[in-house]
């Protein structure tokens, strides 16, 4: 399930497309993290990163949250870190809402989507990438139990 998504039959595919491509260098990504630091993508070098676009009041990016929280716990002693990133809400908005939740994950609250580099227009967006920033995966949507265990062997076969 995919928040935003058009209607054309060909939209997937051509929304798809205009992402960075697998194997291309991340762009640049930067935002405050949820205490109002500055964070960006290139200080997660080094780790495995899942790079989630999302906001509150999509229902397949909350759906999404508990699940990459609990990948996050499972492999982020191996290196391997969720970095969510919201364009819509304000850092106290998003703290309130993991906190009711029980979720504790890393947050890049960014002002906007950079759209030349980052040309998302679905949620949730997501990226996996490598340890040196390169894209290894990237998709749209999160679809419960199938979606869980493609991501559980993605990031399993990639640490």
């Amino acid at each position: 399930a995919v928040a935003g998504a058009g209607g054309d039959e060909d939209w997937y595919e051509t929304t798809l497309a205009k992402l960075p491509a697998v194997g291309s260098q991340a762009p640049a990504l930067a935002g405050q993290n949820l205490v109002g630091e500055r964070d960006d993508l290139a200080s997660h070098r080094g780790k495995l990163v899942y790079l989630d676009f999302w906001y509150i009041g999509c229902g397949p990016c909350m759906q999404a949250l508990p699940h990459l929280a609990e990948l996050a716990e499972k492999y982020g002693d191996e290196g391997f870190e969720v970095l969510a990133a919201n364009p819509y809400q304000k850092r106290e908005v998003i703290n309130r809402y993991l906190n009711r939740r029980g979720l504790s994950l890393p947050q890049l609250v960014l002002d906007s989507v950079p759209k030349a580099d980052w040309p998302v227009v679905a949620y949730p967006t997501w990226f996996l990438i490598d340890r040196d920033g390169r894209v290894i995966e990237r998709d749209m949507g999160f679809g419960g139990e199938e979606t869980a265990t493609y991501l559980d062997s993605l990031v399993g076969a990639n640490l």
